[in-house]
């Protein structure tokens, strides 16, 4: 013979709750700032100085390489007239602007070689699908097609 067997309803305890509300979380925004002036401050300056590799600047910072590349990043979006020049040899504020100018030459035919990848590999296959509204598509490639010729001209 089988009894059935019927738990007692389990109360669980609250925690006791305290007066201090809990810490709001940092945006990403915020962290990547804090990550930038972190980094900024052991940047070498001038044209006599040597350029600090990454790994370095992560032992001076106290941060790893994808915190010290976030807040590189976050100073070259905000302040885009620093001369940070960035090589295989590390990084360097520089008033030389052949090597300000040869930088930002690199990064834009960089630049458009993910556009043009983009429109060719995933863009274009995309609004070439059926029922996709052809004069859309067509505007779009004109329109496209030109804004890539045009880098590329510029970049010559």
């Amino acid at each position: 013979m089988v009894t059935a067997y019927r738990a007692e309803p389990v109360k669980l305890k609250r925690k006791a709750q305290t007066d201090h509300a809990a810490p709001k979380p940092r945006s990403k925004r915020s962290r990547r700032a804090e990550r930038a002036a972190r980094v900024f401050d052991h940047i070498p300056a001038g044209d006599a100085a040597v350029p600090i590799s990454g790994s370095d600047l992560c032992a001076l910072a106290g941060l790893t390489l994808n915190q010290v590349q976030n807040g590189v990043e976050e100073l070259r979006d905000q302040h885009p007239d620093l001369p940070l020049v960035s090589s295989t040899k590390g990084y360097i504020f520089t008033t030389e602007m052949a090597a300000v100018a040869a930088y930002r030459g690199a990064r834009a035919k960089s630049a458009h070689t993910t556009i043009r990848r983009l429109w060719d590999g995933t863009i274009k296959p995309y609004i070439s699908q059926p029922g996709f509204n052809r004069n859309e598509a067509r505007q779009t490639t004109k329109e496209f097609e030109r804004v890539i010729e045009d880098l590329a001209d510029i970049l010559a």
